[in-house]
């Protein structure tokens, strides 16, 4: 105790002073950071509860299920140039051109396997980052050869891309053998 009965500051050691060795600046650098991250993840969180997966996914007489009006889809069947995707040529019959597909689709990082049929696949992919949903869907149109695919993001935000360059890299591994 020094003078007055009050404790006496003790210096701590060079390593453990922390958050209040920091200036003004630095210290509100730090809040505005941790509040930041405290920020990413509850928005994580709200978007994994909010969005789930759609009801409108599968074939329905003969058809995926049709890309929102948002640019963040691309589907085979889709008639705008917007959403619009050329379809997977089969280069083999249908249960070898389904194996390939849902070998390379079980390849790809981040890809969950939801549902396959013998004329159906559909995968979840995991985007980096904050792991947005994207839900990927194969339909193996054995009359008119094609293999279709809708590929869509859950939220309703451009995408950058992301789904068409993904449709693409699949339909080359595919070609590719």
């Amino acid at each position: 105790f020094g003078r007055g009965g009050r404790l006496r500051h003790q210096r701590r050691p060079q390593g453990m002073r922390g958050f209040a060795n920091l200036n003004r600046a630095g210290r509100f650098i730090a809040v505005v950071a941790v509040t930041a991250m405290v920020g990413l993840l509850a928005l994580r969180g709200v978007v994994t509860l909010v969005w789930k997966r759609p009801h409108n996914l599968g074939i329905h007489d003969g058809w995926l299920a049709p890309c929102p009006a948002q640019r963040n889809c691309v589907s085979t069947q889709a008639m705008d140039a917007t959403h619009r995707i050329e379809p997977i040529p089969f280069r083999k019959s249908g249960p070898k051109a389904h194996s390939r597909i849902l070998e390379i689709v079980s390849r790809l990082p981040r890809a969950h396997l939801i549902e396959e049929e013998a004329d159906y696949i559909h995968a979840e992919f995991r985007t980096w980052g904050l792991h947005h949903t994207d839900d990927v869907e194969f339909y193996f149109d054995v009359t008119d050869q094609p293999i279709h695919v809708r590929s869509a993001a859950r939220l309703p935000f451009y995408d950058f891309g992301v789904n068409r360059n993904r449709v693409e890299l699949i339909r080359s591994l595919y070609l590719a053998q």
